[in-house]
């Protein structure tokens, strides 16, 4: 089974989803893309990226069940 985890951009919808907002499914489509990974270690070694992009450039990881 492949590993997935969504991705939001854009720091309006960031701070949207950091304070329990739930996004529009407009937003959704335009500020959020799903990644696949075929590992868990893939999964986290781009997670560890993101999260340390963050700051440099606005987003968040909703991680997909």
């Amino acid at each position: 089974m492949k590993e997935k985890v969504n991705v939001i951009f854009g720091e309006e919808q960031v701070n949207k989803i950091h304070n329990g907002e739930t996004l529009t499914p407009d937003e959704r489509s335009l500020y959020m893309k799903t990644y696949s990974f075929d590992s868990i270690a893939e999964k986290g070694a781009f997670c560890h990226g993101i999260h340390e992009a963050v700051g440099w450039v606005e987003c968040c990881i909703e991680y997909a069940v």
